[in-house]
């Protein structure tokens, strides 16, 4: 699970880096604020219990609205690529990615870090503390410069591959206790 978590932290960070690039350089701190206050609203449920914020999401239709808002999300990215409207891509990036923050609740839940709650809650102030310092400085740093036409293409294609990754954590990773109820609902879609 450690690895899995790992890899979704890696491809969901360069798919968030990419993306909140690609706005107007007027509005990088406002698209950063955005994006940095919904991953300090994820730390801070997740540090106030990893195992009770991850339970929520075993839930039938938590899991769905996990999966349909990175569906969706990809379905943007690709869209987006299609039309060539690229100025509105970072707005994917605003949100930070729900099966990410849940998975990463989860293995925090499983990790033996102690009796206490403190390391728990360490543990998640430090991963968001290093995903906001990290984004902001990579962001930042590129503050201004123009991608080509062929590296926005990429970016895009890569985020709406990254989304679609995400709803695959939803139905694979997240809650093995609700694959049936979860196999039910893919058939839903499906019609």
């Amino acid at each position: 699970m450690l690895i899995v978590t790992t890899a979704a932290f890696i491809f969901f960070w360069l798919s968030s880096h990419w993306l909140l690039q690609l706005g107007p350089p007027r509005a990088t701190w406002l698209r950063l604020g955005t994006h940095g206050g919904g991953v300090v609203i994820a730390a801070i449920l997740i540090a106030r219990g990893p195992a009770e914020f991850a339970g929520v999401f075993q839930s039938r239709l938590a899991l769905e609205a996990v999966f349909a808002f990175h569906a969706v999300a990809a379905v943007v990215c690709f869209g987006l690529k299609r039309s060539g409207r690229y100025e509105l891509a970072w707005l994917v990036a605003t949100i930070p990615p729900p099966a990410l923050w849940v998975l990463f609740a989860e293995t925090a839940a499983t990790l033996d870090l102690g009796p206490t709650e403190a390391a728990t809650t360490s543990l998640v102030g430090l991963v968001a503390a290093l995903w906001l310092t990290s984004m902001a400085i990579c962001v930042w740093r590129v503050h201004g410069a123009q991608m080509g036409a062929e590296d926005i293409d990429y970016v895009v294609n890569f985020a709406g591959r990254v989304n679609l990754f995400g709803a695959g954590l939803v139905v694979l990773a997240i809650s093995p206790s609700a694959f049936d109820s979860f196999q039910r609902a893919l058939r839903a879609l499906a019609r």
